[in-house]
């Protein structure tokens, strides 16, 4: 089991590591002027900032908090 795993995990980085060559090449054939916009991961960055309403992030935030004191009450 545990050389099929780490057979497959090198598979896969021999993939990650061709998308990346690919992602460099692309980047490179389509000008300076776009470089920026490749990010030190070989990732592109694509579409707009997403942004969060007060309501979506006061309901996130609560949600948290009920975890954690969740959490908290298990320790007592």
């Amino acid at each position: 089991m545990l050389e099929e795993l780490e057979r497959k995990r090198a598979e896969l980085m021999r993939e990650v590591h061709a998308v990346s060559a690919a992602i460099k090449a692309y980047a490179e054939t389509i000008g300076q002027h776009q470089k920026s916009a490749v990010k030190k991961g070989g990732t592109t960055k694509v579409g707009k900032k997403h942004t969060m309403s007060a309501a979506t992030k006061k309901k996130l935030s609560l949600a948290a908090k009920a975890r954690w004191a969740k959490v908290n009450a298990k320790k007592t």
